[in-house]
């Protein structure tokens, strides 16, 4: 008995029976590998990401307008009834004697519309009511260029046609001359007009009845000219103006002698043998009355008669000459065959 009960205890213990107590090891998870993206792939997968980012920009952008246009339409109207009324008050006012007329929202919305780009588009309407001073306005030759004046007009009441008013060579020559008389060297009649006008703009200082006379008398020979086709007459100097009325004058000349022969004639040459105007003629040697037997022609503008050569004006009714150029009167003295200043205030009452 003794023997056997040694033997048990001899026997080796299994691993099993020593290592029951212990837990056994937890298991790992093993995830499956994945298989790697090809750069393609990666491209279209950035390139869709970027459009979906794109598109919410926009839809979020979308929304952002449609929000802010009911907010100005709904929610902010009273406010800008408002701003419209403080607007008006504060632009119904006169500054300087010229009318400033009031911005009218209402009255901006009845006439037209803003389009999408935000231009303000007017209504067409069939009964307008016409501007008057823009009907009040013609046109004008000089910007309608040379040709305009040429063209034939419909006459309303007879139905024909009638041509435009170009000036004859005579009328050219004269309105040339008279204004070479009123320039002074070197002039142009931009220079002569302020010259004139002087220190007009002073209400306490105004102009003469015999310098306002040249000063219109100027203004009118340069406009009938640009009418005529001659558009640099405000800036041409004296010099021109000299020169060429005293080829007009010549070509006048040859044809009253008939001796002229017009298309070898250069009018604007310098003539250094042609006759120089005599000195010793006077107006009073020429003048009788209104029979008049030298280049006095009568002036329709100013009721006097004008000497294109001299450069005077002549009044029949008293017998004074006015020089274009200073707008000074003169008597003629028969006996000392000099003219005479006159005092302007007596000039003027005689006149």
């Amino acid at each position: 008995m003794a023997d056997s009960s040694s033997r048990r205890n001899l026997k080796r213990s299994f691993l099993e029976d020593e290592d029951s107590d212990k837990q056994p090891p937890e298991k790992r998870v093993r995830f499956p590998k994945g298989k790697k993206s090809k750069p393609e792939q990666l491209l279209e997968e950035e390139a869709l990401a970027r459009r979906k980012a794109r598109d919410a920009a926009k839809e979020r952008a979308k929304i952002r307008n449609q929000n802010t246009t009911k907010l100005f339409i709904e929610d902010d109207s009273d406010d800008i009834n408002q701003a419209q009324e403080t607007y008006e008050d504060d632009g119904n006012r006169t500054e300087d004697g010229i009318q400033i007329e009031a911005f009218s929202l209402d009255r901006e919305k009845e006439e037209g519309y803003f389009d999408a780009d935000g231009n303000f588009v007017e209504y067409v309407r069939e009964k307008e009511v016409k501007d008057a001073w823009l009907d009040s306005i013609e046109k004008n030759p000089m910007y309608m260029g040379r040709s305009a004046a040429n063209d034939t007009e419909m006459d309303d009441d007879s139905g024909n046609e009638k041509a435009g008013d170009d000036l004859s060579q005579d009328e050219i020559g004269v309105r040339k001359r008279r204004i070479a008389n009123v320039l002074e060297p070197g002039e142009t009649v931009l220079r002569a007009l302020r010259r004139l006008k002087g220190n007009s703009n002073n209400r306490k200082e105004k102009m003469t009845s015999e310098t306002k006379l040249i000063f219109d008398q100027l203004t009118e020979d340069a406009d009938k000219l640009i009418e005529n086709g001659d558009y640099n007459v405000y800036h041409e100097e004296q010099e021109v103006f000299q020169r060429e009325a005293e080829g007009y004058e010549r070509l006048a000349q040859a044809k009253e002698n008939g001796t002229a022969n017009i298309v070898s004639c250069d009018m604007f040459g310098d003539d250094e043998n042609a006759p120089e105007p005599s000195s010793d003629l006077q107006p009073s040697s020429s003048i009788s009355g209104t029979q008049l037997n030298s280049d006095y022609v009568f002036d329709e503008s100013s009721g006097y008669y004008y000497s294109s050569s001299l450069g005077y004006y002549y009044d029949p009714n008293t017998g004074l000459y006015c020089y274009a150029t200073t707008g000074k009167w003169y008597r003629y003295d028969e006996e000392t065959k000099e003219y005479k200043e006159v005092v302007s205030e007596v000039a003027t009452e005689e006149v």
